[in-house]
């Protein structure tokens, strides 16, 4: 009873303390239940600007690789003929091999494995003692340069033959440079074959293209 007398009086000679003090704690709970509420309303984290440039910079790649796609068509003495997709500046030999390798009858003799592709290209692989059924489809020839002139990266040994002055000694020849050398690129190389002069040369060369 003494105790809670003297408390009671304690209470009574310091209420503006208490009160004081009820009002601190009260602002104290104010701030922290702010600053929690602060805290879960952050902002949303803004997308890293190397990742947005990386994301771009592969869908630009993905569309030049698409752009730069090719459609071939093989007949002939090849396994599987028909349309194949490939990429831009890939060769004869990776046709072939996509289109499950050359047949027996396959005159290799008159097939340029390095000879480039282009987008719309047909190309007729002939069989041994076949005779090219049209000149335009021949190894790859495109029907507009062989309608002008002769391609000396796509002719056949017969199709050389058919230039001026050029045998079957000088088209085996000719043949075998572009096989070492992966193609002529220029015209003027083929005065680099044996037994092809200027002279021949400027006989030729309004007939033959690369």
């Amino acid at each position: 009873m003494a105790f809670l007398q003297v408390s009671r009086q304690w209470l009574q000679g310091h209420q503006r303390l208490a009160l004081m003090g009820v009002i601190t704690f009260g602002i104290v709970l104010v701030l922290v239940a702010w600053a929690m509420f602060s805290t879960n309303r952050q902002p949303a984290a803004r997308p890293n600007k190397a990742n947005v440039d990386m994301v771009s910079s592969t869908d630009a790649s993905s569309s030049t690789s698409q752009s730069t796609a090719i459609t071939v068509d093989v007949k002939g003495a090849i396994v599987h003929p028909g349309l194949y997709h490939l990429k831009e500046n890939q060769r004869l030999a990776d046709l072939i091999q996509l289109a499950g390798g050359l047949t027996d009858q396959a005159d290799q003799r008159q097939i340029n494995l390095a000879q480039k592709l282009t987008d719309g290209q047909a190309i007729y692989l002939i069989s041994q003692g076949e005779n090219p059924i049209n000149p335009d489809l021949n190894v790859g020839s495109t029907p507009s340069n062989s309608a002008r002139t002769v391609n000396l990266n796509t002719a056949s040994l017969e199709v050389l033959q058919q230039l001026d002055g050029v045998g079957a000694k000088k088209a085996e020849k000719i043949i075998a440079y572009r096989n070492s050398q992966h193609g002529f690129k220029k015209i003027e190389e083929l005065k680099e074959v044996e037994g092809i002069g200027e002279k021949r040369f400027e006989k030729l060369k309004a007939k033959v293209s690369v």
